[in-house]
């Protein structure tokens, strides 16, 4: 689920899926059956297969299997680390508010742009917004979004500093 949810908070996939695809390989007298992890395509159409942690034993095999495949599909191979200690916290918090009952409208949207432009705590701006109780929800929606960000290092909390995203996120990506 950690996984998944990195996968969602990616601002750069536009979908992906479990479970969709199997590989079945044969080699020296073996077989066995790669699964992978998820399959995801970019924003700008790239394909990319997910591999699950393979076991030890089988970790080689298994890679070359994967690189086989993604090389006769076209599909770029994209290792996930999942979330662990305050990035992993955060991201839970902030997935709470994926949903678009918390996106804001066109308007509220740029009101806290332009109140987080510079590096501000979160609830102190959401209230300086002047949008109500609703600006909060919208505050932790675009932090999902990728709209505004905030240092993944430190816990995401109602007194983190939080800033609009300079990276050109397209606000149309919706992870709800």
């Amino acid at each position: 689920m950690d996984a998944a949810m990195l996968l969602d908070f990616d601002a750069n996939i536009v979908c992906f899926q479990s479970g969709v695809a199997e590989l079945h390989w044969r080699h020296e007298g073996r077989q066995g059956t790669v699964r992978p992890a998820f399959f995801a395509r970019t924003r700008d159409g790239q394909r990319l297969v997910i591999p699950h942690r393979s076991v030890p034993r089988l970790a080689g095999l298994e890679e070359w299997v994967m690189r086989q495949a993604a090389a006769a599909a076209n599909w770029q191979i994209r290792p996930l680390q999942v979330p662990e200690g305050v990035l992993q916290s955060s991201l839970r918090c902030a997935a709470h508010f994926r949903g678009t009952e918390f996106a804001p409208g066109i308007q509220a949207r740029q009101i806290l742009l332009d109140v987080f432009a510079a590096p501000r705590p979160l609830q102190e701006g959401a209230t300086a917004a002047g949008l109500g109780l609703q600006a909060a929800g919208h505050v932790w929606h675009l932090l999902w979004t990728g709209a505004l960000d905030f240092d993944r290092t430190l816990p995401l909390l109602p007194t983190s500093r939080i800033w609009a995203a300079s990276t050109g996120n397209d606000s149309s990506k919706d992870n709800g």
